[in-house]
């Protein structure tokens, strides 16, 4: 990471993105679940799933996650913040924030 947050829990990680005014870009789900039960209303987070990490990184993630930023930069205008998920050869699917409202989130593909 190049902010080094690499070791930073999870509330650390998103203090950080709300303080800078940042989408936090991740390939752990856990972090929904994080955002779930604290009834978080931001930061905004983008799920990579679905693609090879490490040293085998597939040549489609960079790319992809530059177009998908750029819808989200588009969706964000105006709008609450939001939970994005990227699947490769996939739409990109949006949930308003906060995740565990009484009625259901709002959830659309682009």
């Amino acid at each position: 990471s190049q902010i080094g947050m690499q070791i930073a829990d999870d509330t650390e990680i998103f203090d950080y993105c709300r303080q800078e005014n940042r989408i936090l870009v991740t390939a752990d789900v856990k972090l929904i679940k994080y955002l779930a039960s604290s009834n978080a209303i931001t930061p905004s987070v983008l799920i990579v799933r679905g693609y090879e990490f490490g040293t085998r990184t597939s040549p489609k993630l960079l790319p992809d996650i530059e177009c998908a930023l750029t819808i989200v930069n588009d969706i964000l205008v105006g709008q609450d913040e939001a939970v994005f998920t990227l699947r490769i050869n996939r739409p990109l699917r949006v949930r308003l924030l906060p995740l565990n409202q009484d009625e259901p989130a709002e959830s659309r593909n682009h």
